[in-house]
């Protein structure tokens, strides 16, 4: 008998390897923010990749051969969308990911009667404190050393040291011909009588004080309203906290319907008296009751807003809602 020998090759077909999307993870954005980000993936057998993107939200964009999402979202488009981005490789396997993103509303500070904004951005070099609501209402930092900046609420804040430290804004009473409001976000050191802001001098200003009585505005040799001395056993435990003074009018008996705001809420008012009248209002000092004065503030501010009117409940939650 004969034998033949067969040589048989078997030759496996290649094994094709899905491709992985890298981890996007969720996203947000502010209304009239762009969101912009690109996306990536790895292939075993680096076979070409093709990138989409489902459920696009009106507005929004997704560029294949960049793999770049981007979106602007409209004002009144606040809420959740989820997008679905997947990667295919050429023989038809794939990966994705359903990405969430939160659109947040965009709280829109009110400019009506605003006279002053400082938003204490400015960098530690100069002694300048812009006013950023572009009213060219400057103010100049009087401090024993280099200004020294913090992170604020917003950007960044300006610190003071409880002994030397005032800004000097200069001379406004042109542009509070009567009612008024000013708001801030402050970080507060616990010492005896902290300035907040000050019209010229002791008797003209808003302390947020520490001495059995509670915060202060005083605008007069008898005149004056003093709040709720819970306020500063909140406002001293060293985190960002909003506070509003709002004051009616020049009118005597205007301080009886003084108010005063912290985080949002209404602070009752403890004592007032109105039997004097009101100091006319001369140069503006934010942490300090005027440039010789003894009242220092310690701590850190940011954010401090002037208007010549009172500021509405619903105006005062806005405010806070934009620092957080």
């Amino acid at each position: 008998s004969s034998s033949e020998t067969i040589t048989i090759t078997v030759v496996a077909a290649p094994v094709n390897h899905a491709p992985v999307l890298a981890t996007i993870g969720a996203k947000s954005v502010i209304e009239s923010n762009t969101l912009s980000f690109t996306i990536s993936a790895t292939d075993a057998d680096n076979d070409p990749l093709t990138y989409s993107a489902t459920g696009l939200p009106s507005g929004a964009t997704f560029t294949a051969a960049t793999r770049t999402f981007a979106w602007t979202p409209a004002t009144g488009t606040a809420g959740s969308y989820n997008v679905t981005f997947r990667v295919q490789d050429s023989g038809g396997l794939n990966d994705s990911e359903i990405v969430t993103i939160e659109v947040e509303e965009q709280v829109v500070v009110p400019t009506q009667g605003m006279v002053a904004y400082w938003g204490m951005n400015d960098a530690a070099d100069t002694p300048w404190i812009t006013d950023s609501g572009n009213m060219g209402l400057h103010g100049i930092a009087a401090q024993n050393s280099a200004l020294l900046t913090t992170a604020g609420t917003v950007g960044s804040a300006i610190t003071f040291n409880g002994t030397s430290d005032y800004i000097s804004c200069g001379y406004f009473a042109a542009w509070f011909p009567g009612a008024w409001s000013v708001s801030a976000w402050v970080k507060c050191d616990d010492i005896a009588t902290p300035t907040l802001i000050s019209f010229g001098g002791l008797k003209s200003s808003v302390r947020l004080q520490n001495n059995g009585k509670g915060p202060i505005l005083h605008m007069g040799d008898s005149n004056y309203r003093y709040f709720s001395a819970s306020a500063w056993t909140t406002l001293k435990d060293g985190q960002w906290h909003h506070v509003v003074f709002t004051m009616p009018g020049t009118a005597q008996n205007s301080i009886e319907s003084a108010a005063m705001y912290v985080d949002g809420v209404a602070v009752n008012a403890s004592t007032t008296l109105a039997t004097g009248p009101q100091n006319a209002k001369g140069s503006v000092f934010l942490g300090n009751i005027h440039a010789t004065g003894s009242q220092y503030f310690s701590g850190a501010m940011d954010e401090v807003l002037l208007y010549n009117r009172v500021l509405t409940a619903q105006e005062i939650q806005t405010l806070f809602a934009a620092g957080q």
